[in-house]
């Protein structure tokens, strides 16, 4: 089976309009889109997910709960996203002061 290229290949960096289109959200409405500077109709979707979560801060995306989000190119053309997420572990290492290795001399 042949693949075809996305009906989007050719916009580039520009201005999308972006919006969750899930009936629990106020506005599903591209009226009420949110505009995000991006290099392609699915990185503009990604930011708009990562929006969601961190200002949510429930983080439902990452969590298992994908989201249906609507992306207008800049040349007028329409996309439909089901963005996805996962977590991933980030570790620290905090300081917790200095170990002696060796007994200290000169006593």
């Amino acid at each position: 089976m042949r693949a075809f290229p996305p009906p989007w290949t050719g916009v580039g960096l520009g201005t999308y309009q972006v919006w969750r289109d899930e009936p629990e959200y106020a506005d599903p409405d591209p009226d009420t889109a949110l505009a995000i500077e991006a290099g392609s109709p699915t990185e503009a979707a990604e930011k708009l997910a990562r929006i969601n979560d961190r200002e949510s801060a429930d983080y439902n995306i990452v969590r298992g709960d994908p989201a249906l989000v609507c992306v207008r190119c800049p040349d007028g053309t329409m996309a439909n996203f089901l963005v996805t997420g996962e977590p991933v572990p980030t570790y620290r290492a905090t300081f917790g002061g200095l170990v002696m290795t060796q007994k200290p001399t000169g006593r």
